[in-house]
């Protein structure tokens, strides 16, 4: 299917709204970056790897109430604000746009930790497998989505990039594997996601409605995060 540019612009520039959001990752990364530099200096890796790992959950937890309050208001909101063209056409390129704030939990503070240790030749090769992966993504996707190929292809080549960095990481400090609790909020997460997709259309939601599902199902992501003891 090949898809307009004036479709792939509206959602190009709503995902860009809705990334506004990364302000907030942003600045607990700024934060964390000097404890990095700090902790490895002093030789206090416990202490690092806590810190990391607390990041990770957190960050995960935060995308997760994005993503599921997308999957509760996304149809109603898209439609909306842009109308049903929209609508049919693209809606999962919003989805895609939500579901990318995985990456902050998962990617961002080992890219910031490898990053502020000076790395030299991890960082370089991190940047020829931005590029490589880049290029490759682009051929395919670009013919095909037009300008949201750019950002999609980019988006995919931070994938052996983060997971490069973590296999360092794990290597040199021990940091950097994927734990148990972050992989069962994920499952929360997808599974909330699916129910609310299906949830939305049947209830035929107004704007009230929509408000009072997303704390709902707010509230049943973060109980179930307690009564798992994630949290």
């Amino acid at each position: 299917q090949y898809y307009s540019e004036d479709l792939l612009g509206v959602y190009y520039v709503f995902s860009n709204i809705i990334m506004t959001f990364r302000l907030i990752q942003n600045a607990f990364v700024s934060l964390l970056i000097p404890n990095y530099v700090k902790y490895i200096r002093n030789s206090e890796f416990d202490r690092l790897k806590k810190e990391i790992c607390d990041y990770e959950l957190y960050m995960l937890i935060f995308s997760g109430i994005l993503i599921i309050s997308a999957f509760i208001a996304g149809k109603t909101a898209i439609s909306f604000l842009f109308g049903n063209y929209y609508l049919d056409q693209g809606l999962w390129f919003f989805y895609l746009s939500i579901i990318k704030t995985i990456s902050w939990g998962l990617f961002s503070p080992y890219i910031s930790l490898i990053n502020s240790i000076e790395h030299k030749k991890s960082i370089l090769i991190c940047s020829l497998l931005v590029l490589l992966f880049s290029i490759l993504s682009w051929y395919f996707l670009i013919p095909i989505y037009n300008i949201l190929g750019i950002s999609l292809g980019l988006w995919i080549s931070y994938i052996p990039r983060a997971i490069y960095i973590r296999l360092i990481l794990v290597k040199t400090y021990d940091i950097g594997k994927f734990n148990k609790k972050s992989f069962e909020i994920l499952i929360i997460t997808v599974i909330l996601s699916i129910i609310a997709y299906f949830v939305e259309p049947i209830f035929n939601m107004n704007i009230i409605v929509i408000i009072l599902m997303s704390m709902s199902f707010i509230f049943v992501f973060l109980g179930l995060l307690f009564i798992f003891k994630i949290i």
